[in-house]
């Protein structure tokens, strides 16, 4: 078992770099996106250096995301094939933060109200045991990093990110609903909506942007998991779209419902957890964090007082608390980590390590 005790006495995966393992590393991402399977046998369960996965066994596997940390990829091993599913097709990808008409005054206000909202959102998530216990995880040396923008993005606060998945189940629930009021309906009005499939390779849209591509995967809370996620990161223009090969969905209805009874009307991929309810409360709450709204104009150089003033005038107020966590929610995500996350993360993800050659004072005799 890959699993030990932190300072505090809870548990945490730790898969060391001694006995078995000794020599080995973890394969970085530009080694994993150059080994995945061509097109023409992308779920072949073996790959063309003769490994082999069990997908019937494991939901992904380990990698070095950046230097001394981990990542997981979900879905299938050697598939190079991410999906992204849209009602719309869209002329671009069009990432949340890159939506807003910076120009008008409402939409400015829009933008400073979204931004101190994902900023008290984070500050609360960095206050649970996902965020204090997760990130002493370690494999062969390397620790687990949150990547606190996909955790927004995939609770709807804005970001750089657009979602792709590697489930192509996922895709088609988001090219067949449409959401009203905070819930996903299935389309039935197919004048106002196209349902439309994107299919990407990621092995060449890495080799060809490779700062793009977000691992995300593993991320502790369980609707990116649920979702197979991955992202892409869009700043300025999208020159990602054109590498998607994008398909047309037949316009029918019975098949939009049959995805949304699939997966429980969304219920498989939206949890009912607390991480989803809180993040519900801060988006609808109309108060606003003070020193989160002092740094965003600050960073976006507005005038504070001309701000809180606008502020007041759309029913906001402004207040020096932040969100906490309530005991109960403590004590349940302390339970999940311990009888959930880790076991999975034992028994059901990957783990290839690299060899290496061992240094010479390391050689065996």
């Amino acid at each position: 078992m890959a699993i030990s005790r932190d300072e505090n006495g809870f548990l945490i995966l730790d898969i060391p770099t001694v006995e078995n393992n000794e020599g080995k590393s973890l394969p970085n991402t530009c080694f994993y996106f150059s080994t995945l399977n061509e097109e023409s046998f992308a779920f072949a369960n073996i790959d063309s250096y003769g490994c082999i996965t069990n997908p019937t066994r494991f939901d992904g596997v380990f990698i070095e995301n950046n230097p001394e940390e981990f990542g997981v990829i979900l879905g299938h091993e050697f598939s190079p094939f991410i999906f992204r599913g849209q009602n719309k097709d869209y002329p671009q990808f069009v990432p949340t933060a890159n939506r807003y008409k910076l120009q008008a005054e409402d939409e400015q206000l829009k933008h400073c109200i979204d931004w101190v909202k994902k900023q008290e959102f984070l500050q609360l998530f960095k206050n649970t045991p996902y965020f204090e216990r997760c990130q002493k995880f370690r494999v062969l040396n390397c620790k687990f990093k949150f990547d606190l923008d996909a955790i927004a993005q995939h609770y709807e606060f804005m970001s750089h990110y657009i979602d792709i998945t590697k489930d192509l189940f996922v895709a088609l629930f988001f090219a067949y609903t449409y959401q009203r009021d905070g819930q996903y309906y299935p389309i039935n009005d197919f004048e106002n909506y196209s349902p439309t499939l994107y299919i990407g390779n990621l092995a060449k849209i890495y080799k060809q942007y490779p700062e793009c591509l977000k691992v995300i995967g593993f991320q502790a809370l369980l609707r990116p998991h649920l979702q197979k996620a991955m992202a892409i990161e869009i700043k300025k223009e999208d020159v990602i779209k054109p590498l998607f090969e994008k398909i047309e969905l037949p316009k029918n209805y019975a098949f939009a419902c049959e995805v949304f009874n699939k997966a429980n009307g969304g219920k498989n991929l939206f949890p009912n957890d607390f991480i989803s309810n809180v993040a519900l409360q801060i988006k609808r709450e109309k108060m606003l964090n003070i020193e989160y709204l002092r740094e965003y104009c600050n960073l976006y150089k507005q005038d504070f007082n001309q701000y809180a003033k606008k502020l007041e005038n759309n029913g906001y107020s402004t207040t020096n608390e932040n969100w906490q966590m309530p005991a109960y929610a403590w004590y349940k995500i302390n339970r999940e980590i311990d009888n959930e996350i880790i076991p999975y993360l034992n028994d059901r993800i990957a783990f290839r390590g690299v060899c290496e050659p061992l240094k010479p004072n390391k050689i065996r005799r």
